[in-house]
């Protein structure tokens, strides 16, 4: 492993499709390190790199057959919404969920609409985070509680046509 500025990636020779590879990012050097030893002991996760900011993200994903980023919002240099926007682009099958401190709705929808399939906060434990990598690994989106409370409010606030009942099922 290299200094904890510099990304890290391995390449494992043969991965079963039960594998879900991870590659962490986060500015917080601890904060990976830990995240990488909660995730390490759980069957079918392997972290396959970390990366300190938006651009070794991007190196490492390139260099790393990856399925999921848990990914930090908020870096120096390019910073994890950006950062999400380019690995879609580049990367379309590679699912990114946000894992940072905010929870205000500039962060969040900004890296929803940069292509993110799921959000939480770092106060989730490890278990949440083991589910919501399945569920990404699989296509499903995972939202923290009070992000998901966010999002159904945003969306209720803003002028939406719905159908009444009756309308719907010709009543």
């Amino acid at each position: 492993m290299t200094s904890s500025r510099l990304t890290w990636c391995s390449r494992p020779l043969a991965v079963a499709n039960m594998i879900i590879r991870v590659v962490l990012v986060d500015d917080q050097a601890l904060f990976r390190q830990g995240l990488r030893t909660l995730l390490g002991r759980h069957e079918g996760i392997l972290v396959v790199g970390e990366a300190h900011d938006g651009e070794s993200a991007l190196r490492c994903v390139a260099a790393t057959p990856t399925d999921v980023v848990l990914m930090d919002l908020h870096m120096p240099g390019l910073d994890g919404i950006a950062a999400t926007a380019r690995i879609m682009l580049r990367h379309p099958h590679v699912k990114v969920i946000a894992l940072t401190t905010f929870d205000d709705d500039a962060s969040i929808f900004s890296v929803v609409k940069a292509g993110a399939i799921g959000y939480l906060l770092k106060d989730a434990d490890v278990s949440t985070i083991v589910a919501a990598l399945h569920a990404a690994h699989k296509g499903t989106s995972v939202l923290t509680p009070s992000v998901a409370r966010r999002v159904l409010g945003a969306i209720a606030s803003h002028d939406v046509p719905v159908p009444t009942a009756a309308s719907r099922y010709g009543l």
